[in-house]
């Protein structure tokens, strides 16, 4: 029944809007500035073109622009947030055990062809072009 008395409402104030002011959304209000928009669109823009790696928690302080603004501003010139991720670092040491393992690989491919359908790799991995590996 409230759920009934929901749709009834919604549908009231569509024909409220439409008849009203000729549309189903209320219009802006006159207090509504295009400019100060803009203004607060260009400070998240630079914040993040500056900082690259600022969280939207610390834009939200600079900026004093809330999260929903900021989130539409960054969709809208397609940024997306940034988010910290923890990655394994590749270092010198790692390169003789590469190495060890790919010659240990390629023989054993040589010696038998079904090797490689016979081990089970596991897990993902992802590895950025800076060399960083994820856990």
């Amino acid at each position: 029944m409230y759920e009934n008395f929901e749709k009834l409402r919604m549908f009231k104030n569509l024909k409220n809007n439409l008849i009203k002011h000729g549309s189903f959304k209320l219009p802006r209000p006159r207090n509504y500035n295009i400019e100060e928009n803009e203004i607060q669109e260009l400070n998240v823009l630079e914040e993040v073109i500056e900082r690259p790696n600022t969280s939207l928690r610390i834009l939200e302080n600079v900026t004093t622009v809330g999260q929903k603004k900021k989130l539409k501003t960054l969709k809208k010139h397609k940024f997306k947030p940034y988010k910290a991720r923890r990655v394994h670092q590749l270092r010198n040491d790692n390169l003789a055990r590469r190495l060890r393992f790919s010659v240990w690989f390629t023989e054993n491919s040589k010696q038998n062809a079904d090797f490689p359908s016979n081990i089970v790799w596991t897990g993902e991995a992802r590895i950025q072009s800076s060399g960083k590996l994820n856990r």
